[in-house]
């Protein structure tokens, strides 16, 4: 759970998809793209959505779900992943 309105990447998001936690975030800032598709977003003042969520989560079937998207996405942001995708960006630039 990351009720979070103002997150610039989302890296508790992440640490926890890489553990392969299933996440539900707030849809604002960075969230949803961090996220991509892959975890529940909810409206960050609506406390009945995640009241409903953390519920629904109970059930186990959107637990596994959640868990299963976080697992897809996991080597997407590794130090390795990350660098090169920096080396590139730096290349890119000088020529």
């Amino acid at each position: 759970m990351l009720p979070s309105e103002y997150e610039g990447l989302g890296l508790p998001a992440l640490e926890a998809m890489a553990c392969g936690c299933g996440v539900v975030a707030a849809d604002s800032t960075a969230l949803p793209e961090t996220l991509a598709g892959c975890g529940l977003l909810l409206p960050p003042h609506d406390p009945d959505a995640w009241a409903d969520a953390m519920t629904a989560l109970e059930s186990g079937s959107l637990a596994e779900e959640l868990r299963s998207m976080a697992l897809g996405r996991r080597g997407l942001h590794g130090w390795r992943e990350v660098a090169a995708a920096a080396c590139e960006c730096y290349l890119a630039a000088t020529g």
